[in-house]
């Protein structure tokens, strides 16, 4: 069983996937747990967590790891040495990483095995990409033979019927993903390493510009916090304005809108915000208002 050298503690999957929207944010979940006090799982979060008990049903006869870090993953090694064929939530843990999969299913050859993550949304998105990757790549540092990397989603054609109950064979739909996910990690090697090294360190990550908008809402002191270095009219209230143009405003160390030049190029409602913003005045577009009211 591997042990840690002196305190160092891995990174998981989701401490990955937060260092990928933004470096500090990761940091500071991470490694502030002050500033997250209070916080609770979102609806959402639940809801993922009912649905892959729901997708348990789809591969029956499994066994559930207990434990955490070291302990899960010697029972995760224990059942696999007993021959469990399905394994909810394996472990994987290496020097730099810890990683569950929500379903491990050992191929037919007995020596190879299958992973299903399990996601609440009916199609693939851009980020289950690094969330596979980040899984594949850490259970093959474990010492892992993986077969193929599958996801398990919500099938958005199904139609349930009362009198037949909930069909588990029908509620979900299997997407294998092998190919791609084989693909693309050596994409995501370098950037797990990176990641390890920031979120391990002992100082918070300097960045070019901040997220503006999160998947969950933030904690509130933890906004707060994130957010303490940024005054009011800064140029992340510019509306609609995209993470390419707010880093080359910060990359000039441009953080208030009235610093903004006026020949920087922005779209015509984002330029007009800005200049309002630099008169202190507003602006109100009484005719397209007059027109809006008839409309309805």
């Amino acid at each position: 069983m591997f042990k840690y050298p002196d305190s160092t503690i891995p990174i998981t999957k989701s401490d990955f996937v937060r260092y990928l929207d933004c470096p500090l944010y990761a940091w500071l979940w991470k490694n502030k747990p002050e500033l997250k006090e209070g916080h609770k799982n979102s609806r959402i979060a639940d809801q993922g967590e009912e649905v892959e008990k729901l997708a348990h049903r789809l591969f029956t006869g499994g066994e559930e790891v207990k434990g955490n870090y070291q302990e899960a993953e010697k029972h995760t090694k224990e059942l696999m040495s007993s021959g469990a064929k399905i394994i909810y939530q394996a472990t994987a843990l290496t020097d730099h990483y810890l990683a569950r999969a929500d379903i491990l299913k050992r191929d037919r050859d007995g020596k190879r095995w299958h992973i299903y993550e399990v996601k609440s949304s009916t199609k693939k998105k851009p980020e289950h990409m690094p969330d596979l990757c980040f899984q594949l790549n850490a259970f093959r540092q474990a010492g892992f033979e993986i077969a193929s990397v599958n996801l398990v989603l919500v099938n958005s054609d199904y139609i349930y019927r009362e009198a037949t109950g909930l069909e588990v064979d029908k509620f979900f739909k299997i997407e294998d993903l092998t190919e791609e996910i084989f693909s693309k990690i050596d994409e995501y090697k370098i950037e797990m390493k990176e990641s390890y090294k920031i979120l391990t360190g002992d100082s918070e990550p300097k960045v070019l510009s901040l997220k503006k908008n999160f998947k969950y809402p933030l904690p509130e002191k933890f906004e707060e916090y994130y957010w303490k270095d940024v005054p009011d009219f800064s140029v992340y209230d510019i509306s609609n304005i995209r993470k390419n143009k707010l880093e080359l405003l910060r990359g000039r160390n441009i953080l208030k809108m009235q610093d903004i030049p006026d020949d920087f190029e922005l779209s015509d409602s984002q330029n007009l915000q800005v200049q309002l913003t630099k008169k202190e005045t507003n602006f109100i577009d009484v005719e397209n208002i007059k027109n809006e009211l008839v409309a309805l």
